[in-house]
C-alpha cells in the first residue's frame, strides 16, 4: 500500500508557477478531434450500408467494430473533457470559488482560497472540484442572470442542451459503458452542434493564444475540415463528403513541417513513392492534397466481363481506379467515396474508368 502511494506521488500539479504546462484542454479537443476524423477509416467499406431504405437496413445492420467503437467513445469523453476545464477555467478566472465545491469543515483552505494565500499540496487534494452538471448549470445561470462575462459568453447559452446530452453520452460511456452513436449520428452530433460551439470559444480572446495546441496544419488543397464539416451538416448532410473530409483532417494531423523536413524527410517521402510505384500496382503518383508533396500513390485494377476461363478470354476489359494513399501524411480514401469535384471541391479527382 505504501509503495503504490509512493508511486503515485511521484508528480506534479499544472498550473503552478515554476512549471510551463498550459492549455490542457486544447490537448482533449485535439485528441477529440483526431479520434473523430478517424471513424471514417473503420467504417469505410461499410458506408453504403446507411444508404439503404429502412426494410433493408433491419435485414442487415452495419458493422460496428470495436475499432469505431473505441474512437466514437473517445470523441464524445474528449469533447466532454474539454467543455468541463474550460467552463471551470472561466469560473476560476472570475473567482476560484466559484469552480470548487468546499467542504464545510474546511475552514482554513477556504481562508486561504479568499485571502489568496498559497495552498499546500496536501490541501490541494481537499479541494473538490465541481462535477460537470453542476457547472454547465452555475455557469449558464451567471450568464443569465448576473450578465456574466459582459456578453462575450451569451453565445453558450443556445448549446446549454446539447451539453447536457453530451453529459448524458459521456456518463452512459464512462459509468454503464452501454452505448455507442450511431456512425450517422455522431456526424450529426458533432457537425452541427459541437464543432460550432468549438469555434467559437477557441476564438474568445484569452484563447487564441492555444490554437498550436489543437490546430492541425494547414492543406494544401486550402480547405479548412472543421469549417467545411459545419457548413455541410449544416446546409444538407452528406455522410459521404463529410467523410472525405474527414479523411482530409485525419491528414492534416500527420503533415510534418520545419526546416528539417523541407530538407531531408520531403525528399525521402517522394523517393519512397516512387520506389512502392515500381514494386505494386500502381497507376501514377499526384500531388496529395493535404500535405501538398508528390506522394501520393494512385492504385488501379482491371476488371473483366463475361470472362471464359477454359479460353482465357473474355468480352470485355476496364481499368479502373480504386485507392489513393499518401506515403507521408497517410491520407487514404478509396473509390466507396465520390470524386472530390461532386463534392463541389477543388481537388483533381482520382477515380477513373478506362476501357482496355
Amino acid at each position: 500500500m505504501q509503495e503504490v502511494k509512493k508511486i503515485c506521488e511521484d508528480g506534479f500539479y499544472l498550473g503552478k508557477k515554476d512549471i510551463n504546462i498550459d492549455g490542457l484542454a486544447f490537448i482533449s479537443l485535439k485528441l477529440a478531434l483526431k479520434s473523430y476524423f478517424a471513424t471514417y477509416q473503420t467504417m469505410k467499406y461499410s458506408l453504403h450500408m446507411f444508404e439503404q431504405n429502412e426494410e433493408e437496413k433491419k435485414r442487415s445492420l452495419p458493422p460496428y467494430g470495436s475499432a469505431y467503437c473505441e474512437l466514437c467513445s473517445e470523441t464524445i469523453i474528449h469533447f466532454h473533457h474539454f467543455f468541463e476545464l474550460i467552463f471551470k477555467e472561466i469560473l476560476r478566472s472570475e473567482n476560484i470559488l466559484l469552480s470548487i465545491d468546499i467542504k464545510s469543515d474546511n475552514h482554513e483552505i477556504l481562508y486561504d482560497l479568499i485571502t489568496n494565500n498559497t495552498i499546500a499540496d496536501e490541501d490541494l487534494e481537499k479541494i473538490h472540484e465541481l462535477e460537470f452538471s453542476t457547472t454547465l448549470n452555475r455557469l449558464m445561470r451567471l450568464i443569465k442572470r448576473r450578465n456574466f462575462g459582459g456578453g462575450k459568453f451569451d453565445f453558450m447559452m443556445d448549446s446549454e442542451d446539447t451539453l447536457k446530452q453530451l453529459n448524458i453520452l459521456r456518463n452512459r460511456l464512462l459509468h454503464r459503458g452501454v452505448y455507442i452513436l450511431s456512425y450517422t449520428a455522431l456526424d450529426k452530433l458533432v457537425g452541427y452542434y459541437i464543432l460550432p460551439l468549438v469555434n467559437q470559444i477557441a476564438q474568445l480572446p484569452q484563447y487564441k493564444a492555444f490554437n498550436n495546441r489543437w490546430k492541425y496544419e494547414n492543406l494544401s488543397c486550402g480547405y479548412d475540415p472543421v469549417k467545411e464539416i459545419i457548413n455541410n451538416v449544416k446546409e444538407n448532410y452528406d455522410m459521404s463528403k463529410v467523410a472525405f473530409l474527414k479523411e482530409l483532417g485525419r491528414g492534416a494531423y500527420n503533415i510534418k513541417t520545419g526546416f528539417l523536413f523541407e530538407q531531408l524527410e520531403k525528399y525521402k517521402y517522394e523517393k519512397t513513392a516512387k520506389l512502392f510505384e515500381k514494386e505494386n500496382n500502381i497507376s501514377h503518383i499526384t500531388k496529395c492534397p493535404v500535405c501538398g508533396l508528390n506522394t501520393l500513390m494512385v492504385y488501379d485494377d482491371v476488371v473483366t466481363d463475361d470472362y471464359d476461363e477454359s479460353t482465357y478470354s473474355f468480352a470485355k476489359a476496364w481499368r479502373h481506379t480504386w485507392k489513393v494513399e499518401c506515403v507521408n501524411c497517410n491520407f487514404n480514401i478509396s473509390n466507396d467515396l465520390k470524386n472530390p469535384k461532386e463534392y463541389g471541391l477543388n481537388i483533381a479527382d482520382y477515380w477513373e474508368v478506362q476501357d482496355l
